[in-house]
């Protein structure tokens, strides 16, 4: 069984890109376990100042989880062009590091325009290749529109993204084996 770890950029309670972790946890797909992170709201803001022996909590969990998992999804909106503050914070945090260091990552971005956050889908790759991490470009997925692909219960309605989504998953298992 791979262990896959999702992280959504977005702190909203309806956020379309928690949603599509949401929907590919649900998709019960073969030889994957999905596991979300849900503490970013609770990482502070990064001190470069802080030693290992005081992290807060969330970014021990966050480590932790990421040093137990096969492989990572984020998914993130796109606010100002760029990548949500909370998400780069988290980043930042585990730039020193090593669980995350050459961990592959596939990147997802959800947008209600046309462009489906596609700068910061840009700007997140950069971030993770300065990290040192192996970004999965051909697992990577760009979904805009995302009021016509959800519904109002988060589900994912639209085929066309959701065949998106497996091929995503089927990309990172590929690229984990």
């Amino acid at each position: 069984m791979l262990n896959i770890l999702t992280i959504s950029g977005s702190l909203r309670a309806d956020s379309y890109n928690t949603a599509l972790l949401q929907n590919a946890a649900k998709l019960n797909f073969p030889g994957i376990s999905l596991t979300m992170f849900n503490l970013l709201a609770q990482i502070p803001l990064f001190n470069p100042d802080s030693k290992q022996a005081d992290l807060p909590e969330p970014v021990s969990k966050l480590r932790q989880m990421i040093d137990h998992s096969d492989a990572i999804i984020i998914s993130t909106p796109e606010y100002a062009h760029g990548i949500p503050g909370a998400l780069k914070n988290a980043l930042d945090w585990l730039v020193s590091f090593n669980e995350i260091i050459l961990k592959p990552v596939a990147v997802m971005s959800v947008s209600t325009s046309e462009l489906g956050a596609y700068r910061a889908h840009s700007a997140l790759i950069k971030v993770l290749h300065a990290m040192n991490t192996n970004v999965i470009i051909d697992a990577s997925l760009n979904v805009p529109f995302a009021k016509l692909k959800f519904n109002a219960q988060g589900e994912l309605i639209d085929s066309g993204t959701l065949l998106s989504l497996e091929n995503a998953l089927t990309r990172i298992t590929v690229c984990i084996e």
